[in-house]
C-alpha cells in the first residue's frame, strides 16, 4: 500500500494487528489503528470476510486489555465519556435466538 496523505494519525502501537505501508517514501510497519482513514479503506475494501472477522475479534480484544490495563471495567463514568465522545455506537445485527 502506498498511499500520500499528510493526516497521520499519531503512532501509539494500541492494537496487534501489523500491516505494511509505505508513508513519504519509507516502508513502515503499523497498527489499524495507526493507519489513516484512507489506508484502513484500502485494508478493508481489499479484505475477505474472514479476514474482516478476524480484525474485529482482534480489535475487541485489543481493546478489552487496554480497558484492563487502564481499569475502566467498573467505571460508570468511562462509559459515559465513551458517549458523550460518540465512541458508543449501536449497530443493529441479526442473532440467532437462544432457547432459555
Amino acid at each position: 500500500m502506498n498511499i500520500k496523505t499528510e493526516n497521520y494519525p499519531l503512532v501509539r502501537y494500541l492494537d496487534s494487528t501489523i500491516y505494511n505501508t509505505v508513508r513519504n517514501g519509507t516502508e513502515l510497519e503499523l497498527c489499524f489503528t495507526d493507519l489513516s482513514e484512507k489506508e484502513q479503506n484500502a485494508i478493508l475494501d481489499g479484505a475477505s470476510r474472514e479476514e474482516l472477522i478476524k480484525l474485529c475479534k482482534t480489535l475487541a480484544t485489543d481493546f478489552r486489555n487496554v480497558a484492563e490495563v487502564e481499569d475502566l471495567s467498573n467505571h460508570p463514568e468511562a462509559t459515559e465519556g465513551m458517549k458523550r465522545f460518540g465512541f458508543v455506537i449501536k449497530i443493529p445485527c441479526k442473532r440467532k435466538q437462544v432457547k432459555k
